[in-house]
């Protein structure tokens, strides 16, 4: 977590470290979209997706995500990576 996670998510870097991604993926996580990106992570894949969400201000925002395992020497997943940029702006001129 950096400075920039911190300004996304509104939380401290040190309330983020330990947590489980799922809970950095906002609320359209629920299951399509939960088990498609799983699906590729369990099978050793990065995930790259959009997801919307709200920020701590109850403000609607969309977020491009990837999320990359990462592995021990014999091969097993021990952390993820995940890297976010607020698309918001870009997708609002869109429309």
């Amino acid at each position: 977590a950096n400075f920039a996670f911190e300004q996304i998510h509104g939380c401290r870097r040190e309330d983020a470290i330990g947590q489980h991604f799922r809970v950095f993926l906002g609320d359209d996580s629920a299951e399509p979209l939960y088990l498609a990106l799983w699906e590729s992570l369990s099978r050793g894949e990065t995930w790259h997706g959009n997801i919307s969400d709200k920020n701590r201000q109850g403000q609607a925002r969309e977020l491009t995500t990837s999320i990359s395992p990462i592995r021990d020497p014999a091969g097993k997943v021990i952390h993820y990576v995940i890297t976010q940029r607020d698309v918001t702006q870009e997708r609002l001129m869109e429309r």
